[in-house]
């Protein structure tokens, strides 16, 4: 969710502008409680990988104006401001709302250098921080991965403010992530499959509470105009091993929850779901 204003808040945000972006932010999420209230739905908005808006040239190695630093934490702060008030004005329940920040270039900060995690989020009482973790993923070895995004949603918890009244045991989870394979190689589709349980794998033993696959249909491209294959479904309409890969995992885990209520009379807790979730991936 970005804006239909017009407003760009990398030149500025007058107090005009701020009035609007929040009157916008207020309405939608108070639209969103209203219509869905007692639905048991749960809504989060948030931005695209936020380290490239404020880059205009995808050149990572570049230090992001101070001034775009500066708006974005005013439009962040205008964002999360909105939601929260709307969120105690309206009379809604069994329906939540949260606001998210996405980050995509963490390893900067951690160095010390500008960006999201580093200088915006210490600055805004945002509910939760998703990170679209390619930087994180690409070229390592399973231990190394989880090593990584380990000391990574470490470092991002650490720049957040408290707040009371969240769901999640951890505030930050995985907002994208996925691995190409080439049509050509056969083998590159069993790599990619092992790669994407990998990561699975590890939000679970994080404890995350969500890790979003990079995609249900396929928009990634190579110059020549070959797909990366990096979805679900093809572009032909088949159902890649990714999808089954999914599909099973959800099928058997429904099953156990399933089962384990009617034993129980109650729902597991996390660490037994996590503990049979890890052997289901294992056997897929």
């Amino acid at each position: 969710v970005h804006t239909i204003t017009g407003i760009n808040w990398k030149k500025g945000i007058n107090a005009e502008q701020e009035k609007r972006l929040y009157d916008e932010m207020f309405d939608f999420a108070t639209y969103l409680l209203k219509t869905y209230n007692n639905s048991g739905k749960t809504f989060l908005i948030g931005n695209w990988e936020g380290d490239w808006l404020l880059l205009s040239d995808y050149n990572r190695t570049a230090a992001p104006p101070q001034e775009h630093l500066q708006n974005m934490t005013k439009w962040f702060q205008i964002r999360q401001k909105a939601i929260d008030d709307a969120k105690k004005a309206a009379a809604s329940k069994n329906v939540q709302l949260y606001h998210y920040i996405e980050v995509n270039l963490v390893l900067k900060g951690m160095k010390g250098e500008p960006c999201i995690a580093s200088s915006v989020l210490p600055h805004v009482n945002v509910d939760l921080v998703s990170y679209s973790s390619y930087e994180a993923i690409k070229n390592r070895t399973y231990s190394e991965k989880k090593d990584q995004l380990s000391s990574i949603f470490n470092y991002l918890e650490k720049q957040l403010q408290p707040k009371e009244g969240l769901p999640f045991s951890r505030r930050v989870y995985i907002g994208e992530y996925g691995y190409h394979a080439n049509s050509n190689k056969p083998e590159s589709f069993t790599k990619q499959y092992n790669e994407t349980k990998e990561i699975m794998k590890i939000s679970l033993e994080l404890n995350l509470p969500f890790a979003l696959h990079w995609q249900m249909y396929n928009n990634e491209y190579e110059t020549n105009g070959e797909s990366k294959q990096m979805s679900l479904i093809n572009e032909q309409g088949e159902r890649m091993p990714l999808y089954f890969l999914h599909q099973t995992y959800y099928q058997q885990m429904n099953s156990f929850l399933i089962n384990y209520k009617a034993s129980n009379k109650s729902a597991p807790s996390t660490e037994v779901f996590r503990k049979k979730a890890l052997e289901v991936l294992d056997a897929l």
